[in-house]
């Protein structure tokens, strides 16, 4: 065993808080990089924030280590150039020509000793040095192999096709945007459950696999929503929203939001986000049944979800891989 210290140099972030600087696009923006834990594929990025004059981000490449917080010892490589939060530290390789598939290893190794350290109470700021790492590399690291990622395979999602008056900066009544139905109000308990490709969706108030929670026959005299609209649960999740790719039908407190103007699936997609901004006014208590319609929106999407469904409309590009 190696002590973390003779593999890497460790140096502390750079202190800043996200809350006072400037938020950027990716792709003009320096990776900001916090106490954030969990393998989603986000290495502890926060977001994007414009550069700091003067100060020079760290380089892609290296390892971010969370100090203290609930996800103590949150190791990462880090894809781009970026910044730090308080308590984040950041690990230069000794070896220049280190691979990637040994730094995600040692990032590895360093996560699995977050139970020697607790939040608040013995946090690694000091003693980060001295883990202890593997001396040797295991053959199967070597013979690990990273796929390279490419939009090839990429849906088409389409680009802004709404007729928008407005701008973003200005907030409207959502039935500025959408025709609301209230859905079906069905008893999946009641209806019969099929296979797919018979019957249709069942959506529900679910805030997973898009709220479909099975799929079943359509009943006599119902007649089920159309593809290419919104599903909003109005109570138990509040806001949960999905775009509904085919036609289904709806159990209790689900609403239907029909695009006045023609969208693309993308764009329907940015306005279930912009829906679901506002949860955070709602709860098991406090429902949408009523006040769904009075709900404030963006008057149009923001310029870059345009710049960003343009971006993904242009398949079979390679990604570039982590750390290169």
């Amino acid at each position: 065993m190696k002590a973390l210290s003779e593999l890497f140099v460790v140096a502390y972030g750079n202190k800043l808080d996200m809350n006072k600087m400037t938020p950027a696009m990716p792709g003009t923006g320096v990776a900001f990089v916090g106490r954030i834990g969990g393998l989603n594929g986000k290495a502890g990025v926060a977001g994007c924030v414009r550069p700091v004059p003067g100060l020079e981000p760290f380089p892609s490449g290296w390892l971010t280590v969370a100090l203290g917080g609930s996800r103590l010892l949150s190791s990462y490589v880090q894809q781009r150039p970026f910044y730090t939060a308080q308590n984040v530290a950041v690990l230069e390789p000794r070896d220049p020509g280190m691979p990637l598939v040994h730094k995600l290893y040692y990032a590895m190794c360093i996560r699995a000793n977050a139970f020697r350290y607790s939040a608040f109470g013995r946090e690694a700021n000091r003693t980060l040095g001295a883990v202890l790492l593997p001396s040797e590399i295991p053959q199967w690291v070597d013979e690990a192999e990273i796929p390279a990622l490419s939009l090839s395979g990429t849906a088409d999602l389409g680009t802004v096709m709404g007729q928008y008056p407005g701008s973003s900066d200005e907030m409207v009544p959502i039935t500025d945007h959408f025709d609301i139905e209230y859905g079906h109000g069905l008893s999946m308990s009641t209806l019969t459950t099929v296979s797919a490709p018979e019957g249709v969706n069942f959506v529900s108030r679910k805030t997973r696999d898009n709220g479909v929670a099975g799929r079943v026959l359509v009943p006599d005299g119902v007649t089920p929503a159309p593809a290419g609209t919104l599903s909003v649960a109005l109570s138990a999740t509040p806001l949960a929203t999905f775009f509904q790719s085919e036609p289904y039908v709806t159990g209790y407190h689900v609403a239907i939001l029909r695009p006045k103007t023609q969208m693309s699936i993308g764009e329907l997609l940015w306005w279930k986000m912009a829906v679901e901004a506002n949860k955070y006014r709602y709860s098991y208590g406090r429902q949408a049944n009523r006040t769904l319609s009075s709900l404030l929106v963006p008057a149009a999407p923001a310029a870059c979800v345009a710049e960003v469904l343009r971006e993904l409309s242009v398949g079979g590009r390679e990604i570039e891989a982590i750390g290169a």
